[in-house]
């Protein structure tokens, strides 16, 4: 089992040596050849120095770059084919990782951590954004994603590095990972993990990396399966023209209204005609053009 094992770290000094602690216990069990490297991602406590007291190789950021930004520089640091990314927080199970690299071995491209227990699931607001997301990233990819954004896997640096130039570079580095590697078509395997209590203080903004993400998965449709996209854009004018009609069979004592619920209809249906012509004609040039 050779190995490299990438964390990246902004201000986590209270779980960071704990974090290390652990994964070195596991690996050492395992009789392992490994490294860890933490990427400290401009810190203002003491991270850096209590992970490279722990053992860690650490890289620093002078600026703050962001989550995915980190484990870019982490993932072109390593000395080995198999690379384990998890976080500094101690939410994820050390003692799982020889599991991802037992998957890859049999020749799977990524194994991924999918979350579960009562930290995970969150509060309502969460638990429904995140449902939201997962129907999204299925329908972008066409298939079933246990967990779009866990931050817990391993893939093969072969692979991982041809999809750096399109990944996100904060916190939906994760999300772009899993729908770019689906797009490829390439062996993804999902196993069951437990989700701990994180230490210390959440980095996370929820509306700031919920619009983000948004942003990824839009960025992943157009460049891998621009026709989803057109596809998605001309739904909405759909429902508009579903509920004019609706509009329109409840009116029947009101004529006025009637006619102008099946004018808006029919505007509706020319729009998402139009809307999937444009995207047909595009796909046909971007065709013709290769």
């Amino acid at each position: 089992m050779k190995l490299s094992v990438v964390i990246p770290a902004y201000d986590e000094e209270a779980s960071i040596a704990d974090v290390i602690g652990q994964i070195r216990e596991t690996l050492q069990a395992n009789g392992a050849e490994f490294e860890i490297i933490v990427i400290d991602d401009a810190s203002t406590d003491a991270t850096a120095a209590l992970a490279e007291e722990a053992g860690a190789r650490v890289v620093r950021n002078l600026v703050n770059l962001g989550y995915g930004a980190s484990l870019r520089r982490g993932i072109e640091a390593a000395a080995h084919e198999y690379i384990v990314i998890t976080d500094a927080d101690g939410t994820y199970p050390a003692d799982r990782i020889p599991d991802l690299v037992k998957h890859l071995d049999e020749g799977f491209d990524m194994v991924v951590g999918a979350r579960h227990g009562k930290y995970y699931e969150g509060s309502r607001v969460k638990s429904v954004s995140r449902w939201i997301f997962k129907r999204i990233s299925e329908f972008t990819v066409g298939r079933s994603i246990p967990d779009v954004n866990s931050g817990f896997r391993g893939f093969r640096k072969t692979a991982i590095v041809q999809a750096l130039p399109y990944t996100c570079g904060g916190f939906s580095f994760t999300t772009s990972i899993t729908l770019i590697f689906f797009s490829w078509y390439l062996a993804i395997k999902y196993i069951p993990i437990e989700y701990y209590e994180r230490q210390g203080k959440s980095k996370v903004n929820y509306f700031r990396d919920t619009l983000r993400a948004l942003q990824t998965i839009s960025e992943v449709i157009l460049q891998f399966n621009p026709l989803k996209m057109f596809l998605m854009l001309s739904f909405l004018p759909l429902v508009m023209m579903a509920a004019c009609l609706v509009t329109a069979m409840v009116a029947g004592e009101n004529p006025l209204l009637c006619h102008r619920a099946l004018g808006m209809a029919v505007m509706s249906f020319l729009v998402a005609v139009l809307v999937w012509a444009m995207g047909m004609l595009s796909f046909a040039i971007e065709h013709r053009m290769k």
